[in-house]
């Protein structure tokens, strides 16, 4: 199953085995179009001396934020990423805010294509209906 097929938009925490094999690893370089419930787009990523240029930035739709995953390491066991953001509901409702974020820890985001803001922009312009936790109460904004 693709990323973009996976139904809780939920990231996974702590997953055994090598995230790049995992069947959702996003494995191309854009997926954003209609119907799908995230969109992401491939980016370069820099911290001090270190390149990351599979890293990703996207629009978590059911979370309604956007978020950024780079610099895979491997832990032996499992492998997560060194910087993941947008994991937490509305946690950032802007794609400036999410870059500003990486900025403060250290993280400097290539440049991104126009095409590819304004397809973020799209993505994060659908509305979203509340998740039934969110209508039962289960998170507090």
């Amino acid at each position: 199953m693709q990323l973009e097929e996976r139904k809780t938009g939920t990231p996974i925490f702590g997953l055994a085995g090598k995230t790049r094999d995992a069947p959702w690893f996003p494995s191309h370089k854009k997926k954003c179009s209609g119907g799908h419930i995230m969109c992401r787009i491939q980016i370069c990523m820099n911290k001090d001396d270190k390149q990351d240029a599979d890293a990703f930035i996207g629009y978590d739709q059911p979370l309604r934020t956007f978020f950024l995953q780079g610099f895979l390491k491997d832990y032996g066991e499992y492998e997560d990423f060194e910087i993941w953001l947008g994991t937490e509901l509305e946690e950032f409702p802007t794609l400036e805010g999410i870059i500003e974020a990486a900025k403060m820890k250290g993280f400097h985001i290539g440049a991104i294509s126009h095409d590819d803001q304004l397809s973020l922009m799209l993505a994060a312009g659908h509305k979203s209906e509340p998740s039934l936790a969110e209508r039962m109460g289960w998170f507090n904004r």
